[in-house]
C-alpha cells in the first residue's frame, strides 16, 4: 500500500517554461509499488515545459488557468494583502495564493471515524475551479472515494492561517496545461508516471468550498 505523501516539505516554485528553483531537498522514501524513488539529497527537477504555466501565485495565464506549486520564498514569494479585510473577496485567488507561498500544506480525510492527514504541495486555478493532484494508488484517492468531505490547512508565517473545506471532484478532469503542471511536479519530487495523461496520475477538484483567513482573534470568511 502507497504511503501518501504529496509533496514532502521542499522549497519549489514553476517560473514558466524554462526554470524552477529547488529550496529544501526532497525526503521520503520509496513506495510499495516502486512509483515512488526520491534520492536523499537530491534536488533535481524537470522544468516546467508548457508556456501557459507561470508559476506565482495569482499571476494571470491564458486559458483562464493559473498554476503554482508550494515554495515561493523571500523575494519570489507573492505579495501579502495590505489586509485581512481586504483581500477576503479575491476568493479563489487569495486560497490559491495561500496554498502556494509555502513549501506544503495540509489535507485530512476522515473515513470509519478515523481522521488522516497528510502534506499536499500542488495546487492549480482553472475555469474557477481550484484542483489538486495525487494518485490512485494512494490512500487519500481511496478515503475520498469513501467521503469525497476534506479539510486543508496552510500556515503562511506573518500573514496567519488558511482553512479550506469542500468535497473532493473526483470525476472530473482539468484541461492539458494543469496536468502537465501536476506530473512535472509530482516526478520532481520522485514520483514516477507515464506522463500528464498517465490513468494513475489523478487530480480532484474542490466542489461547494468554503475557506477562512484565521488569526488568534477571529475567522475571516472569504467569498467564494
Amino acid at each position: 500500500m502507497e504511503r501518501d505523501t504529496e509533496g514532502a516539505p521542499r522549497a519549489a516554485q514553476v517560473e514558466g517554461a524554462d526554470s524552477v528553483s529547488d529550496g529544501v531537498p526532497p525526503t521520503g522514501g520509496a513506495s510499495g509499488d516502486g512509483r515512488r524513488t526520491v534520492e536523499p539529497g537530491s534536488s533535481a527537477r524537470p522544468p516546467i515545459a508548457d508556456e501557459d504555466v507561470k508559476g506565482r501565485a495569482g499571476t494571470a495565464a491564458p486559458a483562464d488557468t493559473q498554476s503554482a506549486v508550494g515554495g515561493a520564498q523571500g523575494a519570489d514569494a507573492p505579495v501579502a494583502p495590505a489586509s485581512v479585510s481586504a483581500a477576503i473577496s479575491d476568493g479563489l485567488d487569495l486560497v490559491l495564493t495561500y496554498l502556494t507561498s509555502i513549501p506544503a500544506w495540509y489535507l485530512a480525510t476522515s473515513v470509519d471515524g478515523q481522521p488522516h492527514v497528510r502534506p499536499f504541495s500542488f495546487a492549480a486555478l482553472e475555469g474557477g475551479r481550484l484542483w489538486f493532484c495525487t494518485a490512485t494508488t494512494k490512500d487519500v484517492w481511496r478515503e475520498l472515494s469513501a467521503n469525497p468531505r476534506f479539510e486543508a490547512t496552510a500556515w503562511w508565517p506573518g500573514h496567519g492561517w488558511l482553512i479550506l473545506r469542500g468535497r473532493a471532484g473526483l470525476s472530473g478532469r482539468p484541461g492539458a496545461a494543469v496536468r502537465e503542471a501536476g506530473w512535472r511536479h509530482l516526478e520532481g519530487l520522485g514520483e514516477r508516471y507515464d506522463g500528464p495523461d498517465d490513468p494513475v496520475l489523478a487530480f480532484f477538484s474542490v466542489e461547494d468550498p468554503e475557506a477562512w483567513v484565521c488569526d488568534h482573534d477571529a475567522w475571516h470568511p472569504i467569498e467564494l
